[in-house]
């Protein structure tokens, strides 16, 4: 197995934003971990943005955030690779989702966005 960056394992984060435990972007999202996993040795964390609790959904700024909410905002900035697995509904993604990624670092990560669908490309904020 490679690793891109030397030695080290490659720190992949999958960030769902589903409120549905068993959802099919979930599933999609370990299919392409599994893909990742056949060529690169990797260190594979998985954040879901409706299991932080209370310490996310009060913050109004990354100040507020409680320490289960920080140590999720730090694995997400800390990733090699961020696999964001986010459904769309009616156009747009959820909105938990959107609060969480405000408390991101801005300049933490570079955004690739893909999709079927050339309507979808409208919920790219």
């Amino acid at each position: 197995m490679n690793s891109p960056l030397g030695a080290s394992p490659l720190k992949v984060v999958v960030l769902e934003a589903s409120p549905n435990a068993e959802s099919k972007t979930a599933s999609l999202a370990g299919i392409a971990v599994s893909i990742i996993e056949e060529r690169y040795s990797i260190s594979l964390s998985t954040v879901n943005v409706y299991g932080i609790g209370t310490g996310l959904t009060s913050a109004i700024m990354r100040s507020d955030v409680d320490e289960r909410a920080e140590e999720a905002l730090q694995t997400v900035e800390g990733a090699d690779l961020l696999l964001v697995a986010v459904p769309v509904y009616r156009g747009s993604y959820p909105g938990m989702f959107k609060h969480f990624m405000d408390l991101i670092d801005q300049y933490a990560f570079c955004l690739l966005y893909t999709s079927d669908a050339a309507d979808e490309l409208d919920g790219v904020d």
